[in-house]
């Protein structure tokens, strides 16, 4: 983990305006207060570039999903595939 949410809000604010390769600053994961994290694992370096990629991560413990969602392997794909379905909808 590379810092805590406010300093991933630092760093966005101190990198606002400058160019891609600045926010490569961003790389890594930051946690939230609620106990969960993003990753920002590979960072456009040109509007001509492949996309970023980033991921979540949230302790069972927090979400809290009943074992039986996640029991076998069809369960646990269609449960991932559901909890991405609402973070692309999230994020658009």
């Amino acid at each position: 983990i590379k810092g805590t949410s406010n300093d991933l809000f630092q760093t966005l604010r101190r990198i606002d305006g400058a160019g891609y390769k600045a926010y490569h600053d961003t790389l890594g994961g930051w946690t939230f207060p609620e106990g969960w994290s993003v990753h920002l694992d590979k960072i456009q370096s040109d509007p001509f570039a492949p996309p970023s990629r980033c991921h979540v991560q949230v302790p069972q413990s927090l979400a809290s999903f009943p074992p039986t969602l996640y029991s076998n392997k069809v369960r646990c794909v269609a449960l991932c595939d559901y909890l991405t379905r609402v973070m692309c909808g999230l994020v658009k």
